[in-house]
């Protein structure tokens, strides 16, 4: 083999093209907590849940798997709660109401109260109904996040 072959070899091996460039940027590694719609992430188990704020009274929680790829939200046995004054001895619960997208399926809305303040927290649990395979982890701990830690979606960027 000629030395122009194994730089050309060498070049093909080290350094990226465009095409396997635009390739990895596609490929998900598991537990990535980047922000597919600009919100915030948490996990329950191997889950995601990316939470965007769309106005003082919308909140979208969109679900992903542990290699971030979308999940249908009827895969999960959702409860979403509002605190109001949240670990005070006055912390009120209210249980919220939610509604699926059809086009995203993987897509819930949160409806809060008008009357909520910025202090408040959202309480979920989410269990996987039924696991996707052995070794998955799922967990009906409960999380939290206030809501003043939830982004707001941005024009043009927020894909719902």
């Amino acid at each position: 083999m000629s030395k122009l072959n194994c730089a050309f070899l060498l070049t093909i091996i080290f350094f990226p093209t465009e095409q396997t460039r635009a390739e990895s940027k596609k490929t998900h590694m598991a537990h990535s907590h980047h922000s597919e719609h600009n919100g915030a992430v948490i996990m329950l188990g191997d889950d995601h849940f990316e939470f965007v704020r769309e106005s003082k009274s919308m909140v979208h929680v969109f679900a992903s798997d542990k290699f971030r790829e979308p999940v249908m939200a009827g895969e999960f046995s959702l409860e979403f709660s509002l605190l109001s004054n949240a670990g005070s001895p006055n912390e009120q619960k209210k249980t919220l109401s939610y509604n699926a997208y059809k086009e995203k399926p993987y897509a819930i809305m949160l409806q809060i109260p008008a009357n909520s303040s910025e202090k408040d927290v959202i309480e979920f649990k989410a269990p996987r109904l039924q696991l996707p395979k052995k070794g998955y982890i799922s967990s009906n701990k409960p999380q939290r996040i206030s809501l003043e830690k939830i982004p707001k979606a941005q024009q043009g960027k927020h894909k719902h």
